[in-house]
């Protein structure tokens, strides 16, 4: 449960690299993962974002605010969605999610901010919330589908 504070470095390396991944699939998604891209262009843009997110990974491990501000960050995506899931929703707007679009950058910034200051226990309770990403995922989707067959559930 103490991954971040014993394996510090690696810690960094590793929210680093799932960072700048999923930064970057969020910027490829509108150009390189549309119909009639050719699967060898698919494969290289996936090999180079692999690689350019370990290098960001390893540049992380020699900036530690950096890095402690990411893992921040993700403490504040995982708040902002839980907050849209449990209360956001009924929330009615006119862009369907603008609630979740303001809440998400302050929520995240805020983390990231909570982080670097409190370093020790924000560590603690990151690196549990990365070791728990595949239980995490897995219970996302078996509500999403729980959800997807009993409607009147937010989406």
């Amino acid at each position: 449960m103490v991954l971040g504070v014993y394996m510090y470095r690696v810690t960094l390396v590793i929210v680093g690299w799932a960072t700048a991944f999923l930064v970057l699939l969020a910027i490829e998604q509108t150009v390189v993962f549309v119909p009639g891209v050719p699967d060898q262009v698919l494969a290289g843009v996936m090999l180079i974002t692999i690689a350019c997110s370990f290098f960001v990974g390893y540049v992380l491990a020699y900036f530690p605010k950096a890095g402690l501000f990411c893992m921040g960050m993700w403490i504040g995506l995982i708040v902002t969605l839980t907050l849209n899931n449990v209360a956001l929703y009924l929330i009615y707007s006119e862009p369907q999610n603008l609630p979740l679009f303001i809440f998400m950058p302050v929520l995240c910034i805020g983390f990231g901010v909570l982080t670097v200051c409190l370093k020790r226990k924000f560590i603690v309770f990151a690196t549990c919330k990365i070791l728990s990403y595949l239980a995490l995922i897995g219970a996302y989707i078996c509500l999403r589908a729980l959800s997807w067959h009993l409607g009147a559930f937010p989406n």
